[in-house]
């Protein structure tokens, strides 16, 4: 069977697209006929036989041909990666949440600042008007 892969495709959806189970397209890349690669932290798989796609991140080649236990070993790693870059950016997203918050306080803080001001102002415009007046 000749695998038709036009693009770079995740694991689970290689095996969607081409109807295969995962272990079948694990079997594929043992057997040469996939490339699998780590790309921002998750395997990735295109046909061996194409060029080798561009990918931002310059991904680093895993494996052409993996025994069972290194691929199980790869799937594990990937799989930790992807917790820990998921936790990483939930950290940072939470810090930048925090820091936003803590700009609506400050900003909120000087508007009622100002208004306070606008109304000491403008008492005291009303003040000199009437002095003016008489």
């Amino acid at each position: 069977m000749t695998t038709k892969v036009s693009k770079v495709y995740s694991i689970d959806q290689a095996s969607r697209h081409l109807g295969l189970s995962e272990a079948d397209i694990w079997q594929k890349v043992e057997c040469g006929q996939l490339i699998c690669r780590m790309v921002h932290g998750q395997l990735m798989v295109y046909p061996s036989e194409s060029e080798e796609p561009n990918i931002n991140s310059q991904p680093q080649l895993i494996t052409s041909g993996a025994t069972g236990a290194q691929d199980e070993t790869l799937r594990r790693l990937a799989s930790i990666e992807n917790t820990l870059a998921g936790a990483l950016s939930s950290t940072a997203n939470q810090r930048e949440i925090d820091h936003l918050n803590r700009a609506v306080v400050e900003k909120d803080d000087e508007i009622k600042r100002l208004k306070h001001d606008l109304e000491d102002l403008s008492i005291l415009a009303n003040t000199l008007q009437s002095s003016l007046e008489s």
